[in-house]
């Protein structure tokens, strides 16, 4: 998008909206219990995932109707003010979040990647993929971003933090979870548009896309594992890890004696 000088408009049209971004997602995350609560941030994540699906399959339910400029916009900024939130929490505040030890690290990974590849995808997209290649199959007018088939993947977010805000209660809402999790991050990521990436773009594309798919994989097996344990009463018992895909595919840890010891307080 960025990279053609007749865009000006659109240059415009995505600093103002990123900017409304911006100040969305800070009012949401301040609201109530303020930032450093994890509740807030289930909130954030939630917000975020219900936005950015609704402008996602809208694109594609309406072809050339909405700019793919508001998904840049909404992405990039939820994970900067996202990533901003963690920063502080961890290293001013120190209150942490309700991911622990190396899970935390790895969603520091992801939000930073992501930050990485959102940008990517709207300065300089056309001078590292073959987008035209990228576009094929999809009946829309003109090049298709990228970032909007990896934005499908956003709505398997929105039952996760119902499940987290249900205080990890509802198997129903995990289980939603985890179905829209494999069908859209392992079938259609793993096996369709990141395979197309890799072949369509430079090498440091393809690293950054077998990153991101490798992330999806082994957070994918830890869904399952924490399914199983939901579904045979394990789920809230014992001095057991588990660990989840966050939002965004970033692997969660908690540990569920914790969980369970913060409520009886």
């Amino acid at each position: 998008m960025m990279s053609q000088s007749s865009m000006n408009e659109k240059d415009v049209a995505f600093y103002s909206m990123s900017l409304c971004f911006m100040i969305l997602w800070s009012l949401i995350l301040h609201m109530k219990e303020g930032a450093r609560a994890d509740e807030s941030t289930f909130r954030l994540h939630l917000w975020h995932a219900i936005v950015n699906s609704l402008l996602v399959y809208s694109y594609f339910y309406y072809p050339g109707k909405y700019p793919e400029y508001l998904i840049l916009a909404s992405s990039i900024t939820y994970y900067i003010v996202d990533v901003m939130k963690m920063l502080f929490n961890d290293f001013i505040y120190k209150v942490g979040g309700y991911q622990k030890g190396a899970a935390r690290l790895l969603e520091y990974f992801h939000h930073f990647l992501s930050i990485a590849a959102i940008s990517g995808c709207t300065f300089s997209l056309y001078s590292v993929c073959d987008v035209q290649s990228l576009s094929e199959g999809w009946q829309i007018p003109g090049p298709l971003n990228p970032l909007i088939r990896f934005s499908i993947a956003d709505l398997s977010t929105v039952p996760l933090m119902l499940w987290r805000r249900s205080g990890q209660k509802s198997n129903f809402m995990y289980t939603c979870f985890a179905m829209l999790f494999f069908w859209t991050r392992i079938l259609y990521h793993g096996f369709d548009f990141i395979p197309k990436m890799y072949s369509s773009c430079n090498a440091t594309v393809k690293y950054g896309v077998v990153a991101y798919q490798a992330v999806q994989f082994v957070s994918f097996y830890f869904v399952l594992k924490k399914w199983y344990s939901l579904l045979s009463g394990k789920g809230s018992s014992g001095k057991s890890r588990s660990r989840e895909a966050g939002a965004g595919g970033a692997e969660a840890e908690t540990d569920d004696s914790e969980d369970q010891n913060k409520k009886d307080k």
